[in-house]
């Protein structure tokens, strides 16, 4: 009960820091841009991951590592490394649906870690 409550509460904490911190004034500050054919907007002078998205990460990466100690499950430690690796390192791919790669792995190891866990308590 109380990892629920956490977990509630880290999440609601994170969505009124990012709004008050960043979405407010993103918001006042989008531009349009073209990018391979596809129009977007973006907020002008705005770089880098969201300390949301950060904190999620290591979120993600400390479930992992107690799933793997516990479970011998290793999907969503490894797809949340990967994740960590394909943002950080840079690719000169001239586009960044790279990115969008390595987000799509990250989804399929957590799909594979519930899916175990449902697996395991029917057995």
């Amino acid at each position: 009960m109380i990892t629920h409550i956490a977990a509630w509460l880290l999440t609601l904490g994170l969505i009124i820091y990012q709004i008050i911190s960043s979405t407010l004034s993103e918001v006042k500050n989008l531009i349009a841009i073209e990018e391979y054919g596809v129009l977007r907007y973006t907020a002008e002078g705005h770089a880098g991951p969201p300390f949301m998205v950060i904190i999620v990460g290591f979120v993600l990466l400390l479930i992992g590592g107690i799933v793997l100690a516990k479970q011998k499950w290793v999907w969503l430690f490894v797809g949340t490394i990967l994740l960590f690796i394909g943002q950080g390192i840079p690719i000169t791919i001239e586009s960044t649906a790279l990115t969008n790669v390595f987000e799509l792995i990250l989804m399929f190891s957590i799909w594979i870690t519930t899916s175990q866990c449902l697996l395991s308590q029917r057995r």
